[in-house]
């Protein structure tokens, strides 16, 4: 799919994150999806050029330091052709079967962009937050872009 999206002219193919969704919104019009992070190093190994793009990711659904390696990988494996459309998520139920917090979603997700943001500096990082406290952590390699 990555190549003939690049043959038709497309500049970038989107993949979107449900890692768990519940039956009821299945049933009413929802969809399966793989997971984002592995589809897209897959299309970047199928494609030189093509733009990787999540459309959308939430960070919620898992701790951000784990999110910021899963993204910087395919971003320097594919020299630097990953966009992240990032989210708060929607979806009570998968939120509750993933055993994250949705009554505080957006709050985690400004929590998150931070975390990743400083994982992704190469460097030393102290950052506390709720569920996660890094004390001099340091997250290489540093993603391309």
């Amino acid at each position: 799919m990555a190549r003939a999206a690049k043959a038709a002219g497309l500049d970038a193919a989107f993949t979107t994150d449900h890692p768990f969704p519940d039956d009821r919104w299945l049933h009413s019009g929802g969809h399966h999806t793989v997971d984002p992070m592995l589809v897209l190093s897959f299309a970047a190994a199928a494609t030189s050029t093509l733009r990787l793009h999540t459309n959308l990711f939430v960070p919620a659904y898992r701790c951000p330091f784990l999110s910021a390696k899963m993204i910087s990988t395919p971003d320097g494996l594919s020299g630097g052709r990953v966009i992240i459309g990032v989210g708060a998520g929607y979806l009570q139920p998968e939120f509750t079967a993933l055993g994250a917090d949705f009554d505080n979603r957006n709050d985690h997700l400004d929590e998150a962009i931070r975390a990743m943001r400083a994982a992704w500096t190469g460097e030393s990082i102290t950052f506390e937050s709720s569920g996660y406290t890094a004390t001099g952590n340091t997250m290489l390699p540093r993603p391309t872009q």
